[in-house]
């Protein structure tokens, strides 16, 4: 994902849904969690794709009810 062609994977398309993620150490977690998705934002942005949708979960351990 860092190094994409990003032209050719959004190539025709109106909108991109982000799934990008991963766990590990606070380090990773921002590099994958974070500059993988803004470097996917940007590539959108620069081809005119104004739809960005990013989904994430995290794993509860305690559910309150």
């Amino acid at each position: 994902m860092f190094y994409a062609d990003w032209d050719s994977l959004f190539n025709g398309v109106s909108a991109v849904i982000s799934t990008i993620g991963g766990y590990g150490n606070n380090e990773e977690m921002e590099k994958l969690n974070g500059e993988a998705n803004v470097l996917a934002i940007n590539a959108a942005s620069n081809l005119g794709i104004v739809r960005f949708v990013s989904a994430c979960a995290h794993a509860h351990t305690h559910i309150l009810m």
